[in-house]
């Protein structure tokens, strides 16, 4: 049987071709995760740092409370006051 084979040199020119495609899908595939990845340890962190967030303005709130209470009803009325407000958390 007769075989058709490509010179040497135009094969080897094909072959490095279908490598730096590969190469170049394998480096995109790479970063897109990268990128994916990045998104998520944003996302994370943003949240982190909203639960944080309100973690302060509940007790930004209880602290106004507590103030509130004192000014009313005396530091006495508001450390009862107080520990109701921690209790209740």
């Amino acid at each position: 049987m007769n075989e058709l084979r490509l010179p040497a040199n135009i094969q080897t020119a094909i072959n490095a071709k279908l490598q730096a495609t590969q190469e170049a899908l394998r480096l995109e595939a790479m970063l897109r995760k990268n990128l994916a990845d990045a998104a998520n340890a944003v996302a994370v962190t943003k949240g982190q740092a909203d639960a944080k967030i309100a973690a302060a303005q509940g007790n930004a709130r209880a602290l106004k409370t507590v103030g509130e209470a004192i000014k009313e009803y005396g530091a006495e009325a508001a450390q009862l006051k107080n520990q109701t407000l921690w209790m209740e958390k």
